[in-house]
C-alpha cells in the first residue's frame, strides 16, 4: 500500500513539474535593428490554443484538413488582434500565397 501511494506520488509530481515545463513562458528576443511589431499574443500561453483548437476539432469531428484550417484561421485571428481584415490578409497574403509564390516549393521538371 505504501509502495503504491509513493508511486501515486511521484507521478503527480512529475506530472506537476511537466505541467510546469510547458506553461513556462518562452522569452523571446528581438533584434534591435529589425525592431518590429509583435502581435499581444506573442509568446503567451495563447500561441497554444489554435494548435489545441485544431487538435480537439479533428479528434471530435474526425474531419483533419477542416479541422487545420480553422485552426488556421484561430491564429490568424490572434495574430491580427481580432480584425477580420487583418486575419483575412495575414492568412492568405502572408501564409498561402506566399508560400505558393515560393520558388523553394514548386516543383521543377528541368531536371527530368
Amino acid at each position: 500500500m505504501r509502495n503504491l501511494l509513493k508511486s501515486k506520488r511521484k507521478a503527480l509530481l512529475i506530472s506537476a513539474l511537466a505541467l510546469i515545463a510547458v506553461l513556462c513562458p518562452v522569452l523571446v528576443y528581438a533584434a534591435e535593428e529589425e525592431a518590429q511589431a509583435l502581435p499581444s499574443c506573442y509568446a503567451t500561453i495563447w500561441a497554444l490554443f489554435p494548435p489545441l483548437v485544431a487538435i480537439v476539432l479533428a479528434l471530435i469531428t474526425k474531419e483533419v484538413y477542416s479541422s487545420l484550417f480553422i485552426g488556421i484561421l484561430v491564429g490568424g485571428l490572434l495574430y491580427s488582434g481580432f480584425s477580420f481584415e487583418g486575419t483575412i490578409t495575414h492568412v492568405f497574403n502572408d501564409g498561402f500565397i506566399s508560400v505558393l509564390a515560393d520558388g523553394y516549393n514548386t516543383v521543377s521538371y528541368t531536371h527530368l
